[in-house]
């Protein structure tokens, strides 16, 4: 089925939004049973790095330029959190078509297999800085997965998103996963919480409410 969100949802805010050969598989197809049997989040060998995402997917993209060996717990700065939110009833496959169509805040193109370059910054910080990122659409166990990965620049490099669609027992869960060392992310920064990683919140509530008028 070929999702249409309409643009013109009253009181509806579309303003939402990672690499080539990249790919996903759940943890032994048991999300959140097993996480990083090895203790290391995320490991970069061979131009490739691969992020077992704690309580999510396994993820392999391309290594960035600057990206490190390894995003681990007890590295400087490290952090690691999921904002998800209960979506109800609404359609699953309407939400990951949005999701992939809105990878990051901002105005962003959509997210496809071969990685979309992105400006990640939100609206009202879009004049203050840039913050590029490659947003990633692919496949885990049949379940669409959406990532976004900081590049060089970005002012959280290094770190990444991961943005996953699935059943719940009280209806679809939408979440975002985020992983990283990015200084600006540290849990112990003030409002690092509050004005970063919860962004997610506001535009996955977007998601719900597009699709909710799409029908």
């Amino acid at each position: 089925m070929n999702y249409l969100v309409r643009k013109l949802c009253v009181g509806v805010s579309l303003s939402m939004g990672l690499l080539n050969g990249a790919n996903a598989t759940y943890v032994n197809g048991n999300p959140l049973g097993n996480i990083d049997p090895t203790g290391l989040a995320c490991t970069a060998a061979n131009g490739t790095v691969t992020c077992n995402v704690p309580g999510g997917p396994t993820i392999s993209f391309p290594r960035p330029p600057k990206w490190p060996d390894h995003i681990q717990p007890g590295d400087s700065n490290y952090h690691y959190y999921d904002k998800w939110v209960n979506a109800g009833k609404t359609d699953s496959g309407c939400l990951q078509q949005y999701i992939q169509n809105h990878p990051t805040p901002g105005s962003p193109q959509p997210a496809t297999p071969s990685g979309t370059q992105n400006d990640a910054s939100p609206l009202w910080a879009s004049w203050l800085t840039s913050s590029p990122v490659r947003s990633y659409s692919m496949t885990s166990n049949g379940v669409p997965v959406v990532v976004n990965v900081t590049m060089p620049d970005h002012p959280l490099f290094p770190g990444y998103v991961a943005r996953t669609v699935v059943p719940g027992s009280n209806g679809n869960i939408v979440n975002n996963f985020g992983e990283g060392t990015g200084l600006a992310q540290n849990p112990y920064m003030p409002g690092s919480d509050k004005f970063i990683n919860n962004v997610w919140y506001g535009l996955t509530q977007n998601a719900i409410d597009a699709c909710s008028c799409s029908k």
